[in-house]
C-alpha cells in the first residue's frame, strides 16, 4: 500500500514521517497522546483519509494509535510481522525479533552497497546491534540497555549513586 505517513511507535517515543512521494521527507517526534496527534495532523494539513503505515514494539500504544487513525477515517497498514517484510530472517525464532530491528535491517539496504553486509546499530530505549548478510537477510544480533536505562540502574541499585538525567556534553558531572 502506498502511504502518506509512516509511524514508529517505540517504548519511549512516537515518530511520524511524512511521505508524499514514497519516501520520508519530514519527521515529527510526538507525545503519546491524541491531542499531540491532532495538532500535528493540523500542522501538516492532513485529511482524514490518509494512508498510514504503522510499526511498533509496544502493542498497547500501537492499538491506541490505530484506533485514532481509524476514527479519523484513515487507511491503516499495521506492520507487525516479519512475514510482511521482503527479507529473510535467519534466526531460530523469527517471530521473536522486534519489528523495529527488522525495519532497521531492511532500511540498511538504502545505505549499503549491493552484495555488501552491514552492521546496524539503533540507540533508543535499548541499543540494538544487528547483522545483515550481503544478500540482505537479517542474521540477528544483540540488545543492550540504552543510555537512560544504564544511567538509571546504578541509582536504583546502589545506596549513594545519583540519578544522571542530563546527557548533554556540557552537563556537569554529579559529585
Amino acid at each position: 500500500m502506498p502511504t502518506d505517513l509512516c509511524v514508529d511507535i517505540g517504548n519511549t517515543r512516537l515518530k511520524w514521517g511524512r511521505c508524499p512521494a514514497g519516501r520520508v521527507e519530514e519527521i515529527a517526534p510526538l507525545a503519546d497522546e491524541p491531542a499531540a496527534w491532532e495538532s500535528q495532523a493540523a500542522r501538516w494539513s492532513l485529511s482524514g483519509n490518509c494512508r498510514w503505515a504503522v510499526a511498533s514494539v509496544h502493542p498497547e500504544r500501537r492499538d491506541r494509535f490505530a484506533a485514532w487513525v481509524r476514527a479519523r477515517g484513515g487507511e491503516l497498514l499495521l506492520i507487525d510481522s516479519y512475514r510482511q517484510l521482503p527479507m529473510r530472517v535467519e534466526v531460530d525464532v523469527p517471530g521473536g525479533v522486534g519489528i523495529d530491528r527488522l525495519l532497521d535491517a531492511l532500511g540498511s539496504s538504502s545505505f549499503r552497497g549491493e552484495s555488501e553486509p552491514a552492521v546496524v546499530v539503533d540507540a533508543g530505549t535499548a541499543v540494538t546491534v544487528d547483522a545483515v548478510a550481503a544478500d540482505g537477510a537479517f542474521l540477528g544480533g544483540y540488545i543492550l540497555p540504552g543510555l537512560r536505562l544504564l544511567a538509571d540502574s546504578p541509582h536504583r541499585h546502589t545506596a549513594k549513586l545519583p540519578l544522571v538525567s542530563d546527557f548533554s556534553p556540557a552537563a556537569p558531572v554529579p559529585r
